[in-house]
């Protein structure tokens, strides 16, 4: 595992008994090199996305118990966080812009996709708001694993038909069929 969590299993007792990050720690400026572009910016979203979906799959094969319901309460709260920031980047001239200029017909499946975006994020604020709410992590948690494990699949699939409109209108603007 190579994210926030790194090192933490129950082979690593050092790891248990240090204080959980918060999300601000997770974003502090001086753990961050400057992100000049707006490139760099979406770049780093998309790799700190990555790892905190890696860092959840790794929390969710824990034990279910008050410390893993914190690491796991902090790795959510932070995605929490990015998810705005990199629709934010990718939307500066509207979701897709460049699709929907290039094949305006396609306006109704980037609508979709960007309709799925927010369906997905306030899915993902729900589960963490269960996660806060049950006291007990260890008496839900394998419910709590399952729709996680689901909403890590369909962020995925979000994520890769987002990939595919964009490859396939970048081909058909080149001319390779259109």
């Amino acid at each position: 595992m190579f994210g926030i969590l790194e090192g933490f299993s129950g082979h690593h007792e050092r790891f248990r008994s240090a204080p959980v990050p918060t999300s601000s720690w997770l974003n502090s400026e001086d753990a961050m090199a400057p992100l000049d572009t707006l490139h760099d910016r979406l770049v780093h979203c998309r790799e700190l996305e990555y790892i905190l979906l890696g860092d959840i799959r790794d929390l969710l094969e824990e034990p279910p118990n008050a410390e893993t319901a914190r690491w796991l309460i902090a790795v959510l709260d932070t995605l929490i966080e990015t998810l705005p920031e990199d629709f934010e980047l990718c939307s500066r001239d509207g979701y897709l812009n460049s699709i929907v200029e290039d094949c305006p017909n396609w306006e109704p499946m980037v609508e979709q996709l960007e309709n799925q975006h927010f369906e997905l994020y306030r899915r993902l604020i729900a589960l963490r708001a269960r996660l806060q709410l049950d006291c007990d992590y260890a008496a839900f948690a394998e419910i709590l694993k399952g729709d996680l494990e689901a909403w890590i699949l369909a962020f995925r699939d979000h994520r890769q038909h987002e990939q595919q409109l964009l490859m396939l209108a970048t081909h058909l603007d080149e001319g390779g069929g259109g």
